[in-house]
């Protein structure tokens, strides 16, 4: 009888916490998303990859080919980056530029060979959106938004290009 009791109890609570106004607004106090992440690919595998948030900073990740030496293993260099929130709010500020919906390109209407591709990841708490994309589709629509996600792109390379590499290791599977 007492432990149907407590079990009660715990539930009213609950449900009384649940329902009870908030005194602190994340919304208000941080940005709308905790993490941006952009990886870039070809048809050899990864090109860039970063991940950065406003609390923590971030990485960014190149793979660096031999051009003269096609059987060379590339290399995936790791470029620490410091967080900062005005960096992290400038990158925010090309994010929010997107469009609600991304445009699909699986409708496009005029398309290239041997493009790029890749993902666009948002992360916000335990919920993370991603967002596909083909740089072989050349359709005006679709332009635009790749513009949003190259000028994203830009701005880390900067960042990760202006400090120095932190690791270096051979790229997975080319042994």
């Amino acid at each position: 009888m007492l432990l149907r009791f407590h079990a009660a109890l715990i539930a009213v609570l609950l449900i009384i916490g649940a329902n009870a106004p908030q005194a602190f607004s994340r919304e208000a106090a941080d940005p709308e998303w905790d993490m941006i992440a952009l990886e870039v690919k070809n048809h050899r595998g990864t090109v860039t990859r970063w991940q950065f948030t406003p609390l923590y900073g971030g990485v960014w990740e190149e793979v660096v080919r031999e051009p003269d030496d096609p059987t060379a293993i590339p290399m995936r260099r790791y470029h620490a980056l410091e967080a900062d929130a005005s960096r992290y709010g400038a990158l925010l500020e090309i994010i929010e530029k997107l469009p609600n919906d991304a445009p699909s390109y699986e409708n496009c209407e005029m398309l290239v060979p041997d493009s790029s591709y890749g993902t666009l990841r948002l992360t916000r708490g335990v919920t993370t959106t991603e967002i596909g994309w083909q740089a072989r589709c050349i359709d005006s629509d679709y332009v635009s938004f790749l513009n949003i996600l190259r000028s994203a792109n830009e701005l880390v390379a900067a960042w990760g290009k202006a400090v120095p590499t932190t690791r270096e290791e051979e790229e997975r599977g080319y042994r």
